[in-house]
């Protein structure tokens, strides 16, 4: 468990099992919003759109509160500015709204951000870890976010 869990610096194990499991786990959840999104009538799809946007709003949350519990909150990284916070607020806002130009955002960078972050390599944390997962988390799932209708 300490692959996932923890504030160690650990190397990345490319395709090592923390790796696997993780873009396992990833796929399915993938796998099921996509299809309960496209099996879902309006109402129901409106319902699983709130929850995503809830989901997204409460994990901004408790990273930052999980950060400066443990005195890893800083300025210079965790302001929100980057690329990857800056799409989660945008993709809570697009589900929000249902702006064509957000779900395009979203689609566009969700892949890309999502591509490289199971794909490159990272100094500070391994593929799999939480400080990892809570690096891609809003790419990978704007990605799934914008392909939806």
């Amino acid at each position: 468990m300490g692959q996932f869990f923890g504030t160690e610096l650990q190397p990345l194990d490319l395709f090592g099992p923390a790796h696997l499991v993780a873009s396992g786990i990833l796929a399915l959840v993938g796998f099921w919003l996509i299809r309960a999104g496209m099996a879902a009538d309006e109402r129901g799809r409106r319902r699983l759109r709130i929850g995503i946007i809830a989901t997204t709003v409460l994990f901004r949350i408790t990273k930052h509160a999980w950060k400066a519990s443990v005195g890893l909150w800083a300025v210079e990284t965790d302001l929100g500015l980057h690329l990857c916070s800056a799409m989660s607020l945008i993709t809570a806002y697009g589900l929000w709204t249902r702006r064509r130009w957000t779900l395009h955002l979203m689609y566009f960078f969700g892949v890309a951000g999502a591509v490289q972050a199971v794909l490159t390599r990272t100094r500070r944390s391994a593929f799999g870890t939480s400080r990892s997962s809570r690096r891609w988390r809003p790419t990978r799932s704007s990605s799934w976010r914008g392909s939806g209708r």
